[in-house]
């Protein structure tokens, strides 16, 4: 395995909960959130290093593109289209309304322009402290271009990354509840997916949380407890380890003009007060060998 440095820290934002970072291409800007208390959307523009947010009355989970350029926002049961210039909300999906104790956790778009949700047992207490999550009771959403949710697996703990390999034969699905990411082989067209496999599982790097994957389809995961970025052969061998700063890093997402830089989240969500730095909850670069792939977009009118 190739140990590779250290990311760069370039902003001590003091996310709670920073996650679900995603590249916008058309205005060059990285957008993530803050999940909780209240939630929050960051932008952060490389051309002249400056940031910006918007603070909303509930908490903002995940995010995802639509192909006009608006951006996907997922509520702890609904999504909806925003647009940051604007601030205009139109209601897209919704999904889970008759099991009131779970939330939305992450969302993605597949190489043919459908939306995927994933849910959990609401694991964050109303005044944000965390609260134990109690059995497998998330679950996998195709959600079609009317908005209608149509479950596709379940019987999972706390569901994170989702990806889809360059060839598109293959969909990556990670449970941080288990440890395991886990490989499908899936069928776009249909929506299904088939034999659950075990991927990749390291006990000695912290736990699964988002990945981003590069053009040569290896995987890179954040690993939650355990300072650090793994990127994953498509074979599930590990072959690099980045360090970060942060305890907890959370996600990353392929980015820049030519996506040849790594960003990276991270959270400060159930530390102590007296443990957290300024490098919990901030976010980082990395300038890998290997670029990414280009974001997939919501398509159809909302």
């Amino acid at each position: 395995m190739e140990s590779s440095g250290q990311a760069k820290l370039i902003l001590s934002c003091e996310n709670r909960l920073g996650e679900e970072p995603i590249w916008h291409k058309k205005t060059q800007t990285l957008f993530w959130v803050d999940t909780i208390n209240p939630g929050k959307i960051f932008a952060y523009h490389p051309h002249n290093e400056k940031m910006n947010s918007w603070e909303f009355d509930h908490p903002v989970l995940a995010l995802a593109q639509h192909s006009n350029g608006a951006l996907l926002i997922a509520g702890p049961k609904t999504i909806r289209m925003w647009s940051p210039t604007t601030g205009i909300k139109t209601t897209y999906s919704t999904v889970e309304t008759d099991m009131p104790d779970n939330r939305i956790n992450c969302m993605a778009v597949d190489p043919l322009g459908y939306l995927w949700v994933a849910t959990m047992q609401n694991n964050v207490t109303e005044n944000g402290a965390p609260k134990d999550i109690t059995g497998y009771f998330g679950s996998l959403y195709r959600i079609s271009a009317q908005g209608v949710a149509e479950k596709i697996i379940g019987d999972y703990a706390c569901p994170n990354t989702m990806l889809w390999s360059p060839d598109k034969k293959d969909f990556y699905f990670g449970d941080s509840g288990t440890g395991w990411m886990y490989k499908y082989a899936c069928n776009l067209e249909s929506g299904l997916v088939g034999k659950r496999n075990e991927f990749f599982r390291s006990e000695d790097n912290g736990i699964p949380d988002g990945s981003a994957i590069d053009a040569q389809g290896y995987l890179w995961n954040a690993r939650w407890g355990g300072n650090c970025i793994l990127r994953i052969s498509p074979a599930g061998e590990l072959v690099q380890k980045i360090s970060t700063g942060a305890r907890q890093p959370t996600c990353c997402v392929f980015g820049g003009k030519n996506l040849d830089t790594l960003y990276i989240t991270s959270a400060r969500f159930g530390m102590n007060d007296a443990d957290i730095s300024m490098d919990d909850g901030a976010l980082y670069t990395y300038r890998p060998k290997t670029g990414g792939l280009d974001a997939n977009y919501l398509k159809g009118e909302i």
